[in-house]
């Protein structure tokens, strides 16, 4: 991911990868964390971070917008457990990335799809039943008894933009809206 002038190699990894020479536009220096996808190390890793949430400025997280069709579940499911662990009150950018294939979801279906996706989890943990080690602590975003609405998270502020991060992309404005990295960058430099 370039958000900078430094472009990392990227690759799968089984830990967490962190770039601490990042500076936003007021030059305050920050430290970019990138979790690993792997469904093993997600859990772990989120709760690490996500329980030093006082230092988070913000949560970036990035959706591969051509497969997110078949994934939808999978990925709504994180991006649910993320917003959870944070308390709800960090930041969010969801990065719809890989705007260049033309299986690419926009970010208006994938904000759609997300919202209703969360529903379908805010209403299946709110059934559930209490775990059998006493805690009734239910794992739910909002208890409205409503459909999910993005506006339910009051506390949180979540943005949504389509981008592509591969090395060479031109980053210009594709009908009207930022395609390249330039918006990520955006967004760090607003908190």
């Amino acid at each position: 991911l370039k958000i900078s002038d430094f472009f990392p190699e990227t690759y799968s990894s089984f830990k967490e990868n962190e770039y601490k020479f990042f500076r936003d536009a007021a030059g305050r220096e920050l430290t970019l964390i990138d979790i690993p996808g792997a469904e093993r190390l997600r859990k772990r890793l989120l709760h690490k971070y996500l329980s030093e949430r006082r230092s988070i400025r913000g949560i970036i997280f990035v959706i591969d917008s051509s497969t997110f069709g078949r994934k939808s579940r999978d990925v709504a499911e994180l991006l649910y457990d993320v917003l959870y662990e944070s308390r709800k009150c960090v930041p969010s950018l969801v990065t719809c990335n890989k705007q260049d294939s033309s299986l690419a979801k926009s970010s208006r279906v994938i904000h759609i799809t997300l919202e209703h996706e969360f529903g379908l989890i805010n209403g299946t943990r709110e059934a559930a039943l209490d775990s059998t080690d006493g805690d009734m602590k239910k794992r739910v975003l909002t208890a409205t008894g409503k459909d999910f609405q993005w506006n339910d998270l009051m506390t949180t502020k979540i943005d949504f933009i389509e981008c592509c991060a591969i090395k060479g992309f031109n980053g210009g404005e594709d009908g009207g809206r930022k395609t390249g990295l330039s918006s990520v960058r955006d967004w760090i430099d607003s908190l």
